[in-house]
C-alpha cells in the first residue's frame, strides 16, 4: 500500500482561502473599531474646546481659535478629524459660537449629523434642519458645532 506524506495542493488552497477570509474579517473589524475610536476622540476634543470657551468667555463676540490657544495654553490647534484645521467663529451677535471643521468624509458626517449632543447642535454644509441628508458622498463636508 502506498502512503502519502505532506499536504496536497487542494488542502493548501483550502487553507489559503480560509486564511484570506479570516484576515479580511479581522481587517474589517479593525477598521470599524478604529473609526469608532477616532469619532469618540473627536467628539471629546470638540466638547472640551466648547467647555473651555464657556468657562473663559461670557461674550463670544471676539472669540477665535488664536485667542483660545493663547488663553487656554492647551494644544488644541489640530483637529482629530477632517483636514486637521478648524475654526472658531462668533455667531448670533456674540450669544453663541461655532466650531467649524472641513474635509469630513461621508460616514463621519452622517455619524456626527445624527448624534444628539447636549453641548452643541450640528450644522452640515450650512444646514441645520435634518443635517444628515446634506452630507456629501465626495468627502468634502463641513461640520459646524453650534454652542450657545
Amino acid at each position: 500500500m502506498k502512503y502519502e506524506h505532506g499536504r496536497s495542493l487542494v488542502e493548501m488552497l483550502a487553507y489559503l482561502a480560509l486564511s484570506a477570509v479570516i484576515l479580511a474579517g479581522g481587517w474589517s473589524v479593525y477598521r470599524m473599531i478604529d473609526s469608532r475610536i477616532s469619532r469618540l476622540r473627536a467628539e471629546q476634543f470638540f466638547s472640551d474646546v466648547a467647555k473651555d470657551a464657556r468657562l473663559l468667555y461670557r461674550d463670544y463676540s471676539a472669540i477665535s481659535l488664536d485667542r483660545m490657544l493663547r488663553d487656554t495654553k492647551k494644544q488644541i490647534g489640530v483637529s482629530p478629524i477632517g483636514t486637521k484645521e478648524y475654526k472658531i467663529r462668533s455667531e448670533n451677535l456674540g450669544k453663541a459660537f461655532s466650531i467649524n471643521v472641513r474635509g469630513i468624509n461621508y460616514s463621519d458626517c452622517v455619524y456626527f449629523a445624527t448624534r444628539k449632543f447636549d453641548w452643541a447642535t450640528v450644522h452640515v454644509n450650512g444646514y441645520s434642519a435634518t443635517p444628515e441628508i446634506y452630507c456629501l458622498s465626495t468627502g468634502d463636508n463641513e461640520l459646524a458645532f453650534w454652542v450657545e
